[in-house]
């Protein structure tokens, strides 16, 4: 059996001992694969609804054709308001 980690032993036996538990921990298959799916889920949903929402808030070099006078990057609500509203709704 193996001995508890108590304070007193050295700081750096105790660190060893809580870096050996966090990688047992790590490597179990369901929370290796969590993790897996946790960065597949944020590569493949988050970053891109981040994209969505950053380009519909904001008037886009294209806005530019139809309102020549608009800032690119300034916030707007005109493309919420056109799709509720307008022909798209």
């Amino acid at each position: 059996m193996a001995t508890p980690v108590t304070s007193s032993q050295p700081p750096s036996l105790r660190m060893l001992a809580a870096s050996r538990r966090f990688i047992r921990w790590l490597t179990r298959p369901q929370v290796t694969l969590s993790l897996i799916m946790l960065v597949v889920m944020f590569y493949m949903i988050i970053i891109p609804l981040y994209r969505m929402v950053q380009t519909t808030v904001t008037w886009q070099p294209q806005d530019l054709t139809r309102f020549p006078d608009v800032e690119v990057g300034k916030l707007t609500g005109f493309h919420y308001v056109r799709m509720l509203t307008g022909v798209l709704g």
